[in-house]
């Protein structure tokens, strides 16, 4: 039996919680999605095996057709009665998706006994993820039903460890709900957060995909440094304004820097986006009712907060430096990835995370290998510019004295210090100069199973500083636990 008492729960870290919150406290919101997760329209009998999951509340089924039937979704005449019908005229993905919200949200907000003050924070925080994933399909750059519906089940899930949490009405919400009601910053309820649980929100997710069965809905977005998938940005950005627009008094910097960067990445002028946001609001509001969950309006992000002025402020960037106990938090998170066995992108992704933040350099990418081997492609791109980065870094290795070349035959990492000395310059050709930077850069060898797969860089190059030896070994923990983390992976 899982202990209960929250003392010794501080010590107990991700794991425990997502094993507690799916085997004992929401182990029935786990089954479910994961029902519907293993139905797919190839299977025989694809249509019933929706309506079984569907089966114990009558009252699920009803709000699922009430959804098909809405000015969302279809603008058709004739009235869908039933599943069969729903998935003849939207699709079966449409209708499974729509499955899963409905679940979803009835098992998170069904919770009767949970206190006031526990059930407003699980109203606010249902309501943002909620929000945040009718905004995901909003910013979907890429013009396909099938990218729409993985950005908006991502955005719903993104939040899964604090929305679960917060549902689960266990002893530990009302401790953590009073130690919040008294921090007034970020890092204040950060602390907090870590001292009852022993992680991280966000951690709490990542487990949960892990332990609780729920890695098909998670789109590895769990930072900025993600920009390799429409899907994966557009829900980190919509969680980002979807929270902005959620605080009290709201950071307007902030939410105008977000708002020119969904407009920039749509191709739009910002009233257009902000007209277009609105009215993607009123559709919130919609389905909200439709899907029995009224309750969440009042709690839905403030769109109003869009019709005020929004300021423009000149972009600056700030040097990061080394911050040890970030480094030291991030390689915490990639040790327990590889007892579990994590996703390879979602340990890429932290990897990233851990050089920017804390290793503390500008810029860095992920680049992989071609099936030729004769090109570097950026997968994963992390840091300040990290779209121009995207778009400019593509590494020809046919060159023999290319350096990179050179780190994928030694497989080993390589600290560039002076670009322009006897020492490098004749391994660095005109191209790698033009996208390289010129104060020093860094690359390290991702290796499965004794074969280079790619490699990560790293510079300063956006602010000019020049790299250094401790800059170095902190970059090199990192691409270590990351190969450990492939390792480890294989044999699993």
């Amino acid at each position: 039996m899982i202990e209960s008492n929250h003392k010794d729960n501080a010590l107990k870290g991700a794991q425990y919680w997502a094993l507690r919150i799916s085997q004992q406290e929401m182990p029935r919101l786990c089954f479910m999605v994961n029902s519907l997760a293993e139905i797919t329209e190839s299977q025989p009998a694809s249509v019933e095996a929706l309506e079984q999951v569907l089966a114990h509340d009558p009252a699920l089924l009803i709000r699922v057709l009430e959804v098909t039937n809405s000015v969302v979704f279809r603008q058709g005449i004739n009235t869908i009665s039933s599943l069969a019908e729903a998935v003849q005229e939207l699709g079966f993905c449409t209708v499974k998706n729509i499955c899963i919200t409905a679940v979803y949200l009835a098992q998170l907000l069904g919770r009767e006994y949970l206190s006031d003050a526990c059930y407003k924070q699980a109203l606010q925080s249902v309501a943002q993820a909620f929000q945040a994933a009718m905004l995901s399909t909003l910013f979907i750059t890429e013009p396909s039903y099938a990218a729409q519906r993985s950005a908006f089940i991502g955005a719903l899930f993104y939040r899964v460890g604090e929305n679960t949490f917060w549902s689960s009405g266990c002893a530990e919400t009302l401790v953590l709900q009073t130690k919040l009601s008294q921090c007034d910053t970020i890092e204040a309820r950060e602390r907090a957060t870590n001292q009852v649980l022993g992680a991280q929100f966000i951690e709490l997710s990542n487990g949960l995909g892990v332990h609780g069965g729920l890695n098909e809905y998670l789109l590895p977005t769990f930072s900025d440094v993600d920009e390799r998938c429409p899907e994966a940005e557009s829900v980190y950005l919509a969680n980002k304004i979807s929270q902005l627009l959620s605080q009290t008094p709201p950071l307007m910097l902030e939410l105008s820097k977000r708002l020119r960067q969904a407009a920039a990445m749509l191709n739009i002028e910002m009233d257009q986006l902000k007209a277009q946001m609105i009215h993607c609001q009123q559709h919130t509001e919609l389905l909200a009712k439709l899907y029995g969950v009224t309750v969440l309006i009042e709690h839905l992000p403030d769109a109003k907060l869009l019709l005020l002025e929004h300021p423009t402020v000149k972009p600056h960037l700030v040097a990061r430096g080394a911050k040890p106990m970030a480094q030291l938090k991030y390689l915490r998170q990639l040790t327990q990835m590889a007892l579990n066995s994590a996703d390879v992108d979602q340990v890429l992704t932290l990897v990233l995370q851990g050089i920017v933040h804390g290793v503390g350099v500008d810029r860095c990418a992920v680049l992989l290998l071609n099936a030729d081997r004769d090109t570097l492609t950026p997968h994963i791109v992390g840091g300040d510019n990290a779209r121009a980065m995207k778009s400019l870094f593509t590494i020809d290795l046919t060159d023999m004295d290319n350096i990179f070349k050179a780190v994928i035959k030694t497989k080993e990492p390589l600290l560039v210090d002076s670009p322009n000395s006897t020492q490098w310059r004749l391994h660095i050709n005109d191209q790698l100069k033009s996208i390289t930077s010129p104060t020093g850069f860094m690359i390290a060898p991702l290796i499965v199973e004794h074969i280079v797969i790619g490699v990560i860089y790293a510079d300063k190059d956006c602010t000019g500083r020049r790299l250094s030896e401790q800059d170095f070994d902190g970059f090199s923990h990192f691409y270590e636990l990351a190969n450990l983390c492939f390792r480890v992976a294989m044999k699993s």
